[in-house]
């Protein structure tokens, strides 16, 4: 559900995203292509980021500022002005 906002998004502000029982890179590859979404997707077949990052619920959004400090993290759906806005503010908070 958040593929169209983070796609959007990804115009504005470097997005990494993790796809988590997403089928194989060829797949995940054949979809971005479909709906011709270009940003970045890791495939995390083996839930190893997952775990790293105590993700507990799906999707996850962890936003972090340019130092690399995490500024934001939340479990469940985020509209896109809400995605947008915290994007925004983490990247301008001189934190």
């Amino acid at each position: 559900m958040e593929a169209s906002n983070i796609a959007f998004i990804s115009k504005y502000f470097e997005v990494i995203t993790v796809a988590v029982d997403s089928g194989s890179d060829l797949e995940i590859k054949n979809y971005l292509q479909e709906q011709n979404y270009d940003f970045l997707v890791v495939n995390d077949k083996y839930r190893e980021l997952s775990k790293k990052f105590n993700v507990m619920g799906y999707p996850t959004t962890f936003i972090y500022n340019k130092d690399g400090d995490l500024i934001f993290s939340e479990v469940g759906y985020t509209s896109f002005i809400g995605l947008y806005l915290r994007m925004w503010w983490a990247s301008f908070k001189d934190f």
